[in-house]
């Protein structure tokens, strides 16, 4: 597919950005939940609350899709159901590993997100927010 030049393991650049986008769009249909479990816990039941998660997975979304990696709509869809689901008892790893005090995979997952959202001039003030959020438990988590 690319060019193998200088590459370590001759992946190419072409490669790389084919399997990196693939993997965004992989974790973003596994993982967009673990930012909203505290603002869902927070928000559920409150009035508007419900439209938080819809709002934080389209910022995600868009984000793969400017990459050339669009999320499909019935991965979407499903997402959507999870994070909308009214009093729901489901709790998403990083939200455990938050409330649980641990140390969370901040950068690996939002970090990487939010930076490819910059990079591709994709607004996600949500995504920011979310991923800042867990920033600051990480540093607490790591200095305490």
């Amino acid at each position: 597919m690319g060019s193998t030049a200088g590459l370590a393991g001759g992946v190419g650049a072409e490669d790389q950005v084919e399997q990196s986008g693939k993997a965004c769009v992989e974790l973003l249909a596994a993982y967009p939940v673990d930012p909203l479990g505290p603002l869902i816990t927070l928000f559920d039941g409150v009035p508007g609350g419900s439209r938080l998660g819809p709002a934080i997975l389209a910022e995600a979304a868009a984000v793969a899709a400017a990459a050339g990696f669009p999320v499909p709509a019935d991965e979407l869809a499903a997402t959507t159901a999870t994070v909308t689901q009214p009093l729901s008892s489901f709790a998403p790893s990083m939200y455990r590993d938050v409330v649980d005090g641990r140390a969370a995979e901040v950068e690996h997952v939002f970090g990487d997100l939010v930076t490819r959202a910059r990079a591709l001039s994709v607004d996600t003030p949500l995504l920011d927010l979310a991923t800042l959020h867990l920033r600051v438990h990480q540093h607490r988590t790591l200095t305490m």
